[in-house]
């Protein structure tokens, strides 16, 4: 949570969670591999999922999407460090009117699991540095 230090309001917001991504037959190996890190054989991976991040509009001026996102990143590099997982994913629909969404989250460096809009969500991926 990100407070204003003067009226204590919520200026944004963003939550975490551990996640199983399981791998479709529709996931590249080159992908699975990036991911996974090691091998292109495995079924599953675990990752450290954005569940939540928004702001109050009150604050649209001091604070924006990419403040809130690096925010979320330095707890993501914590937990990276603590637990151990290599990668950080977001989920997001796929309609057209969510393009900005997905727009924002790949010009932080967030890349499809999978280009269809044929599925329902995207799931966008960020590998973590070592």
């Amino acid at each position: 949570m990100i407070l204003d230090s003067e009226t204590e309001e919520i200026a944004g917001y963003f939550s975490l969670s551990l996640k199983v991504l399981n791998f479709n037959d529709d996931v590249s190996n080159t992908v699975k591999k990036r991911i996974h890190g090691i091998t292109s054989y495995a079924p599953f991976v675990s990752v450290i999922l954005i569940g939540q991040l928004n702001k109050n509009f009150n604050y649209s001026g001091t604070i924006g999407g990419t403040d809130i996102l690096d925010r979320a990143m330095d707890v993501v590099n914590k937990v990276h460090e603590l637990v151990g997982c290599r990668v950080c994913m977001v989920e997001t629909l796929s309609s057209d009117e969510n393009k900005k969404v997905v727009d924002f989250y790949e010009s932080y460096g967030f890349r499809k699991l999978i280009d269809s809009k044929a599925e329902e969500y995207y799931q966008l991926y960020f590998r973590i540095q070592e």
